[in-house]
């Protein structure tokens, strides 16, 4: 348990696990459809292990937790806007997963530019995705990157202060 000092005219100390954790909050948009390579069925379990992998090796600091919560994607362009609409309004949205399909993705991508969130893709292989300029915040990693996700993921937890990465 850390103490923190505080040096005023008297000395007020204390302990850090008093202070409300802050929560990173991970909305993954995908098809609840295992048709697809990247349903929610097929991430949740990669998505499980890297949640606490992150926790295990302490990743985030002492007064972070992370968060994942599903919204199926249908693979259309109505429902991930709105499924994301509802994480924004919630306050339950630091960072998106998905959408996979090129049509899901594209007025997601659009949207976020304005609230300063970034998504993360595997798919949308669509050619508007290859420039930020289009689509704002939204990144598509690919395929073809190694350790694509990883990256990422750092730059994501770079953003937040506080947070204790390992180096790489």
């Amino acid at each position: 348990m850390s103490k923190i000092s505080l040096n005023m005219n008297d000395s007020l100390t204390f302990d850090a696990w008093c202070l409300p954790k802050k929560i990173l909050n991970i909305a993954v948009i995908l098809p609840d459809d295992n048709a697809y390579p990247f349903s929610i069925d097929r991430v949740k379990p990669g998505l499980s292990i890297a949640v606490k992998t992150i926790k295990t090796l302490e990743l985030l600091s002492d007064n972070y937790d992370l968060h994942v919560n599903y919204a199926n994607s249908r693979c259309s362009f109505v429902y991930p806007i709105n499924e994301a609409i509802k994480f924004y309004v919630r306050k339950e949205l630091d960072v998106i997963f998905g959408p996979f399909c090129d049509y899901a993705a594209a007025p997601l991508a659009r949207q976020i530019t304005f609230w300063s969130i970034p998504m993360l893709t595997a798919g949308a292989m669509a050619a508007d995705f290859a420039s930020n300029a289009v689509i704002g915040t939204g990144e598509d990693n690919g395929l073809e990157e190694e350790k694509a996700e990883e990256v990422h993921l750092r730059e994501i937890l770079k953003k937040y202060k506080q947070i204790r990465l390992n180096p790489s």
